[in-house]
């Protein structure tokens, strides 16, 4: 808990940083294991690889050849809590962004020993040190093999994030439980045109008055119903 300072005698101290990635970015993860971060639980019986699944639920990658793996070679195991965490991205040049990834998995219990198992997705925008949960992206009883999975990044927007996969699984029993896989993700960041909208409505003696901004070069035809069915 005590804080010191150091300005190398006055002359400060000169370091580099790694350059993010700039979306549009895509891995095969054919040879992505030097830019992500496998992390491993303190209790965890398993870590996230990379290599050819071998998990008793696939025994191919999405493509070509390699996937990461929360139980790659479908070990026995009795629990595990690891995260897979992508490099830094930077999301600029757009108005909206997109995660895209394949994915298997095969959470159902089974057993009346398995206590809980399930995968969640993350957003980091501070290199790892806090992880945002994405709590209406969490997978749970089966793929049924390999599906493709689809994230709003928006949110993000102008900032440089991580992405984490997070792996938990408990039982009673140790068993055969193949995890999941992760292959070909991407990161896209896309122009999309503004949604039409009422800057604001406001109703005076009977009038209406309503405020908006007209797309460019686009004639424009506002009408009105009083039941929408006739206007």
């Amino acid at each position: 808990g005590n804080v010191a300072t150091n300005d190398n005698n006055g002359n400060f101290y000169s370091f580099y940083t790694l350059t993010p990635f700039n979306a549009p970015w895509f891995d095969d993860m054919e040879n992505s294991s030097n830019s992500w971060t496998a992390i491993i639980g303190e209790a965890s019986e398993t870590i996230w690889q990379l290599g050819v699944p071998n998990n008793g639920m696939e025994s191919e990658a999405h493509s070509p050849t390699k996937a990461w793996g929360s139980n790659l070679g479908g070990n026995i195991i009795g629990g595990a809590d690891t995260t897979l965490a992508s490099p830094a991205i930077a999301l600029t040049g757009g108005n909206q962004a997109t995660l895209h990834f394949w994915h298997s998995y095969d959470f159902t219990p089974q057993s009346e020993l398995d206590i809980y198992e399930y995968g969640f997705v993350y957003v980091s925008t501070n290199n790892g040190n806090a992880w945002i949960d994405q709590s209406a992206v969490g997978f749970e009883d089966s793929s049924y093999g390999w599906e493709e999975a689809t994230i709003d990044l928006t949110p993000y927007l102008g900032r440089v994030i991580r992405i984490g996969f997070q792996y938990a699984f408990f039982t009673l029993e140790d068993s055969n439980h193949p995890g999941w896989l992760i292959d070909d993700i991407s990161v896209t960041v896309t122009n999309t045109a503004t949604p039409f909208q009422f800057t604001s409505v406001a109703i005076t003696n009977g009038q209406a008055r309503l405020t908006f901004t007209a797309p460019t070069g686009v004639n424009c035809v506002i009408e009105g119903s009083p039941n929408l069915i006739d206007w």
